[in-house]
Parts: structure tokens; C-alpha cells; sequence
């Protein structure tokens, strides 16, 4: 007859080692990542007068910000109304860190944002060929949202030299959305031309970010090296038995 305490001691010791095993491969699968190229951080307000709010329907005229500090020296950005009632989308550019979007009751707008270093009043332009990628150490983008209340769509389009790329994420709460430089099929992250950010959601859904950058992501979470570790464990297992 088995030795109940040699059991449960067999079972400590399966528990023991797929605990290393998992802590082992989650750095892997799911580490830390790394800032490269800040496109913006959002610490330089609107270099001229902004309007702030903005109640009637249709695409106002484009804002611009300047600063050596911004990708390419200029944030633009534009606000269309896409629906109102009651009161207004309030917009906080470069406030303490943070570009912020308030809709309030029964008003709805989609922001643009845009660097491509043409200070020129539109939503056009392009840099003279940006490296985003670093040499190949960057493979991805980090938008860093302090707030989204509401399900929020976060649509990047990407220029170069050849063609377009865009790629959309929904996203609610604070936290980090990844845009992997490898979802926008075609693009030459040596030579970009172009970033544009739009943000758009439900009626009255409030944002804030502070800050969008090119940087060196983790790898993607996935099964395979938990499976991995979990085959060396039941190796283990069949020995030990």
C-alpha cells in the first residue's frame, strides 16, 4: 500500500516544479517592453488659440501644437462632430501630460490626430523617410490610456513611401494598447510618412491618453511554451514514477 505521506509529498513536488516552470515562461511569453522613438507625450499645449469645445456637427478646422519634443516638431488634430443634442466635445490638448476627449450627454465626435511634421493646417503631409523601427529594434506601437469610460476604437493609419497601412483596436479602461508593426501588412518602418491616430466610440465616451511612442514589444502571449513546460513536467512526472 502507498505511503499517504509520500503522496502528498510527489504532489508537492509536481506543484513545486510547474510553479517554476510557469513563472519561468511567462517572462517570455508576456515580459516587459521598451520605449524607442516618443511620437508624442502629449507635455506641449496648443502652440495658438484653440477653441476647447465644440458643439455643431461637421469636421472644424485643424489645431497644431509645435515642439521640438513632438515626432517631427508639430501634433495636428481635428474634431468632427458627428453628433449633437444637449451640450459639447470638450478637447484638453497637452493638459499636465495628457491629450483628453470629453463628449458630453447626446454628443458624439471622432478625433484625428496626426504627426507627419507639416505644420500646414491640414490633415496632410509627410516626414522626410523616418526610421521607426530603429535599425529593426522597434517592432511595434505603445498608446498609453490613462482613461477610456465607454468601448473606444483606436484606428492607426500608417504611411510610407509606397502605400498605407491601418490597423483599429477597441479598447475600455485604463492600460496600454500594442499596435505590432507587423499587423500593418507592407509597411517599410525604415521610411515612414506619416502616423494618424483616430479615436472614436459611443455617445458621450470620454478618453484620455498620455502618450504614443515606437518601441521594442514582448512577444506575443502563447500556448506553446506553456505547453513546452508542461511537457518537460510530465517527463519529470514519468521518471520520477
Amino acid at each position: 500500500m502507498a505511503n499517504p505521506s509520500n503522496s502528498l509529498g510527489f504532489f508537492v513536488v509536481k506543484l513545486h516544479w510547474l510553479t517554476l516552470l510557469v513563472l519561468f515562461y511567462l517572462p517570455v511569453t508576456v515580459g516587459h517592453c521598451s520605449v524607442g522613438v516618443v511620437i508624442d507625450d502629449f507635455n506641449v499645449s496648443n502652440s495658438g488659440f484653440s477653441p476647447g469645445r465644440f458643439a455643431s456637427v461637421g469636421k472644424h478646422p485643424v489645431s497644431a501644437s509645435t515642439d521640438s519634443g513632438i515626432l517631427g516638431g508639430v501634433r495636428k488634430w481635428q474634431v468632427d462632430v458627428t453628433a449633437h443634442q444637449f451640450t459639447d466635445t470638450k478637447i484638453y490638448d497637452g493638459v499636465g501630460g495628457m491629450f483628453g476627449i470629453s463628449n458630453g450627454m447626446g454628443q458624439n465626435a471622432e478625433i484625428s490626430l496626426r504627426w507627419d511634421g507639416q505644420d500646414n493646417g491640414a490633415l496632410l503631409g509627410k516626414f522626410p523617410n523616418q526610421d521607426l523601427s530603429q535599425a529593426g529594434v522597434n517592432n511595434g506601437f505603445l498608446l498609453n490610456l490613462l482613461s477610456a469610460d465607454l468601448p473606444t476604437e483606436f484606428e492607426m493609419i500608417v504611411s510610407d513611401s509606397l502605400g498605407t497601412a491601418v490597423v483599429l483596436q477597441t479598447h475600455t479602461g485604463a492600460g496600454v494598447g500594442e499596435f505590432r508593426f507587423s499587423d500593418f501588412t507592407g509597411l517599410n518602418f525604415t521610411d515612414i510618412q506619416s502616423i494618424q491616430l483616430n479615436i472614436r466610440g459611443s455617445g458621450a465616451f470620454d478618453v484620455a491618453i498620455n502618450q504614443i511612442s515606437a518601441a521594442r514589444l514582448a512577444p506575443e502571449p502563447t500556448t506553446v511554451s506553456i505547453w513546452a513546460g508542461l511537457g518537460v513536467l510530465s517527463i519529470m512526472i514519468r521518471r520520477r514514477r
